[in-house]
């Protein structure tokens, strides 16, 4: 019985974090919510700006922006590669697929990379349309990562985008629990893609 007064100060401690956690709906940001970066004048791309610039999420050389907001478990990162150089390596390991237009074996390319480093357990079917122009593919993906030994549920989003002289790979992900909070904010960010 004495201890009764603990539980309840213990519960009520709690429940903010249970909020919290249960997603709270969509996210719902204004255009004035969003910063527009530039990457020199190779292209720009608006994302929250709650997201900070970092260096951690990847380091592959082609990696030409990272932002992230690791409360919110929220991450952008984006990979531009030389059309050329995609193409040849794309063939290189058979996968290029004379049917499917530049874009399309790129996005191809790139799910089947990214499905060697998680373990996908639902992917969305593709969609094809025309960002700022450009021709561009948008993919969901999720699965199961392990990272640093625990294996998390994770949601990517995807757009794979045809550029003047370089393919670009934009991707945005959180956990999986919050795939329905961020989805609005992150199509926004996949779309608003510029050369």
């Amino acid at each position: 019985m004495k201890n009764k007064p603990y539980w309840m100060i213990f519960a009520l401690a709690l429940m903010p974090w249970l909020i919290s956690s249960c997603g709270g709906g969509p996210e719902k940001l204004e255009e004035t919510d969003f910063q527009e970066i530039k990457i020199g004048n190779e292209y720009s791309l608006k994302i929250p700006k709650y997201l900070q610039k970092t260096d951690s999420l990847q380091t592959d050389a082609a990696v030409t922006l990272q932002y992230q907001n690791n409360a919110k478990q929220a991450y952008v990162i984006v990979l531009g590669e030389t059309k050329g150089d995609s193409a040849e390596v794309i063939k290189d390991i058979k996968g290029y697929n004379d049917k499917l237009s530049i874009v399309q074996n790129y996005r191809d390319f790139r799910i089947k990379y990214t499905k060697d480093v998680i373990k996908v357990t639902k992917e969305y079917p593709p969609k094809s349309l025309k960002i700022n122009g450009l021709d561009a593919e948008i993919v969901n993906i999720d699965g199961v990562i392990d990272h640093q030994g625990k294996e998390g549920p994770i949601a990517y989003s995807m757009a794979f985008i045809e550029g003047k002289d370089k393919m670009y790979s934009v991707m945005a992900w959180t956990s999986l629990k919050q795939r329905a909070h961020f989805e609005d904010t992150f199509q926004k960010i996949l779309t608003s893609f510029k050369q």
